[in-house]
């Protein structure tokens, strides 16, 4: 499997030209858009909704469903697609805490999932703050709304990076028909 380079994963709904992928892309990580440790640890999900998402992604895949939580680790390479929905139980997106229950998103890093450069409350690395996602070129975002509204405004929006490219293609493509 092939990266897209703007670091989003659309469950293989989406094909990609692999050869049209610029060399020399970036690599990302999910852990690229975690705030520090101590800003996320109230986003811990307890154990009776670890325990649910266990259970429930038994039953569905005993009845060949797919449905079920997804989890990923700092180093994965992409992760889900976040949903509207994801502020209700996170399943979409859970990620590892080896020594404890999953955690879910916050939501400046669900915010940062779809390419919005929120500084919100740092960057557990530094360096990825001026990567090619969320370099000093686009405009910070603050987020002015509560958890839940975030979560259902991230989870309806389109990747900024993704329209970004796609904006300048039609610029380029109008240009040069001209």
């Amino acid at each position: 499997m092939f990266k897209f380079p703007y670091g989003i994963d659309a469950n293989g709904n989406t094909i990609y030209d692999k050869s049209k992928l610029k060399e020399g892309t970036m690599p990302t990580r999910v852990s690229d858009i975690f705030e520090p440790d101590d800003a996320v640890a109230d986003f811990t999900i307890s154990d009776r909704m670890w325990e649910g998402h266990q259970r429930r992604k038994e039953r569905n895949m005993a009845n060949g469903k797919g449905f079920g939580y997804r989890k990923f680790f700092g180093d994965s390479e992409y992760c889900s697609t976040i949903s509207a929905r994801y502020w209700k139980d996170g399943s979409e997106i859970l990620i590892d805490q080896a020594d404890k229950n999953p955690r879910t998103l916050s939501p400046v890093e669900a915010g940062r999932l779809q390419g919005y450069r929120i500084i919100g409350n740092g960057w557990k690395y530094s360096e990825c703050a001026d990567n090619q996602n969320y370099n000093s070129s686009n405009p910070e975002f603050r987020i002015v709304v509560s958890k839940k509204e975030a979560y259902h405004q991230f989870g309806n929006s389109v990747a900024v990076p993704v329209i970004k490219r796609l904006a300048q293609e039609i610029v380029n493509q109008l240009l040069n028909k001209s």
